[in-house]
């Protein structure tokens, strides 16, 4: 075991391994600071101060491609992003409109989180710029209470939440990655595999973007193109390397002409190791 020097509360917790070795990131909630350990080594670990105080009651943690989401306690919590390497930190939603976020955990791109005030689980998106959404209800009160630390499943489509207010585990559902998911646009749009190829195809001129994520929901990698009119076949070379090793990619395509509205789908393939 490890004995922080000077901690009061520690709370929230995420992890992540990268060519350094394995590392938790641990909320102080009676302090406001952010430790960062470093487990690679079980019988000489280390701990550092990742930030002395983050000017908040840093609560539920959660690691994504290098950079730790801390929700917070309080009124219209905020919820903060730290580079785990530097310890730069910023907020990507000052107002979530919920009261004492507790826990937190992310797929596909999103992020779950449970609040005190209301009693809810709430579904936030993050868009390329790091920004989250506004939530989305997954569930509000009864069976929840007092909802505390969740995780999600690495399938992506099922979470559990530690109830602490009547000492029940909660079980729901996310959406069903083994179906596509689709938002249909106005004009003929589509993405679909062509063998090895990825085959992208629009009625209008306008921009895709390709995002591939693993089955833990971290991405692997990314890429725009701009397209004209017609359908355009792929490759690995075109797109990066990436492209492999995703098992889900998601494809979204957005028209030159303003208000024409937005395609997006999320593509499955078999990964070979």
């Amino acid at each position: 075991s490890v004995i922080p020097i000077g901690v009061t509360f520690l709370n929230g917790m995420g992890s992540y391994s990268n060519s350094d070795g394995d590392f938790l990131v641990v909320s102080d909630f009676g302090t406001g600071r952010i430790l960062k350990v470093d487990v690679t080594d079980p019988t000489d670990m280390q701990v550092s101060t990742l930030v002395g105080n983050t000017g908040t009651t840093p609560n539920g943690v959660t690691v994504v491609d290098q950079t730790a989401y801390v929700v917070n306690w309080g009124s219209n919590a905020s919820v903060l992003s730290i580079d785990v390497e530097t310890g730069e930190q910023s907020t990507v939603l000052g107002n979530s409109g919920l009261g004492n976020c507790d826990g937190v955990d992310h797929v596909w791109g999103s992020f779950v989180v449970s609040s005190w005030s209301p009693q809810r689980l709430s579904l936030f998106t993050m868009d390329d710029e790091g920004a989250w959404s506004e939530g989305e209800t997954l569930v509000q009160g009864s069976p929840l209470s007092n909802p505390a630390d969740l995780s999600i499943n690495t399938a992506g489509d099922t979470y559990a939440v530690a109830c602490s207010g009547n000492n029940t585990v909660y079980f729901g559902n996310l959406m069903d990655w083994n179906d596509v998911t689709e938002w249909a646009a106005p004009f003929d749009t589509h993405a679909a595999w062509a063998g090895a190829q990825l085959e992208l195809a629009q009625a209008q001129d306008g921009q895709w973007t390709l995002r591939g994520f693993d089955l833990q929901g971290r991405q692997l990698g990314s890429h725009q193109v701009t397209l004209a009119q017609g359908t355009t076949c792929l490759s690995r070379s075109d797109i990066g390397t990436w492209l492999e090793r995703a098992p889900l990619v998601e494809a979204t395509f957005q028209p030159q002409v303003a208000h024409a509205g937005t395609f997006r789908t999320t593509l499955k393939q078999t990964v070979v190791r």
